[in-house]
């Protein structure tokens, strides 16, 4: 059986809140979102990209 996911990952997903200056930055850099049909990592795949604001 194969299921079809789809998910926005806007620029508001890679922010983070900076607690010492009170303000919400931007958080540049390489990301690897992993998925399959279980929680093993030997048996997921992965996309890697890179954020930039």
């Amino acid at each position: 059986m194969e299921t079809k996911v789809e998910f926005n990952l806007n620029a508001d997903t890679f922010r983070w809140f900076d607690p010492e200056n009170e303000e919400v930055l931007p958080l540049d850099g390489d990301y690897i979102i992993r998925y399959g049909n279980s929680s093993d990592p030997a048996s997921l795949q992965s996309v890697r990209f890179t954020f930039r604001q």
